[in-house]
C-alpha cells in the first residue's frame, strides 16, 4: 500500500479528484448563495446561461475551468433591486463609467456585480470580473470565455422571444456565427426600447463586422 501511495501516478490521480471534488464543492456553495441572493427567475435564468456555456464551450473545443463559475456568477449584481442600484454603488464607491451612468441603471448591474464576486463571493479572477464586466455590452477583444457567456446570456433555455431559435442555430454553428447573431440581437432591443447604446456595444458590433 505505500508503494502505491509513493506512485507519481497515483499521487497525481488524487490530486485530480481532489481538484474535481473542490470545483463541484465551489459550484454548490455558489448556487447555494445564488438561490439566496436573487429572485427565482434570476437564479434559474443564472443556472441556464452556466449550463448553456459549457454546452456551447463543448461544442467550440475551448476549455477554462473557470468557465462554469463566470457564467453563474454573471449577474449576482442583480441581486441589488434596481431601484436602489445607483445608492449601493455610490455608498460603495464602485466606480461608475459615465457611459454606465449615462445607460442609467439597467448596466450598474455589472460594476456591481464585479463588487460582489469580489467581496462577498471571493473571487477575483479575471475570467470572473471580464464576464460580469461586459456580458451586456461586449467590447472588443473579449475572452473566448466571456464571449461564450455573452452568447449564453441571449439564448439559454428560458429565453422565449421571437427569434431565440435561429439565433440557437446560428450559435451552434460557430462561435463567431453565434457571436454576431447575439450581438445583434441585444442591439435591436436597445434600439427598439430607445435606450443609450454603450458606446461598447457599437465598438463591438463593429469589431465583429471587419
Amino acid at each position: 500500500m505505500s508503494r502505491q501511495l509513493d506512485c507519481p501516478q497515483f499521487v497525481q490521480g488524487n490530486r485530480r479528484r481532489y481538484r474535481i471534488i473542490t470545483k463541484i464543492s465551489k459550484i454548490s456553495k455558489i448556487k447555494e448563495n445564488l438561490k439566496f441572493l436573487l429572485s427565482l427567475k434570476r437564479f434559474n435564468h443564472s443556472v441556464g446561461v452556466s449550463e448553456t456555456a459549457l454546452r456551447l464551450a463543448e461544442r467550440y473545443g475551448h476549455q477554462d475551468p473557470m468557465l462554469e463559475i463566470a457564467a453563474l456568477l454573471h449577474d449576482c449584481g442583480r441581486m441589488v433591486p434596481d431601484l436602489e442600484i445607483v445608492e449601493f454603488a455610490q455608498r460603495r464607491h464602485i466606480p461608475i463609467s459615465p457611459d454606465i451612468a449615462m445607460a442609467g441603471e439597467r448596466l450598474y448591474h455589472s460594476e456591481v456585480g464585479v463588487y460582489v464576486a469580489k467581496t462577498h463571493f471571493l473571487i477575483e479572477h479575471p475570467t470572473v470580473t471580464e464576464a460580469i464586466r461586459y456580458h451586456t455590452t461586449g467590447k472588443p477583444g473579449l475572452s473566448d470565455s466571456s464571449k461564450i457567456i455573452y452568447i449564453a446570456d441571449v439564448i439559454e433555455p428560458s429565453r422565449s422571444f421571437k427569434e431565440v431559435n435561429g439565433i440557437r442555430e446560428q450559435a451552434d454553428k460557430g462561435l463567431c456565427v453565434g457571436l454576431k447573431a447575439a450581438c445583434q440581437r441585444k442591439l435591436q432591443f436597445v434600439l427598439q426600447s430607445g435606450d443609450f447604446i454603450h458606446p461598447l456595444s457599437i465598438a463591438f458590433w463593429n469589431s465583429l463586422c471587419s
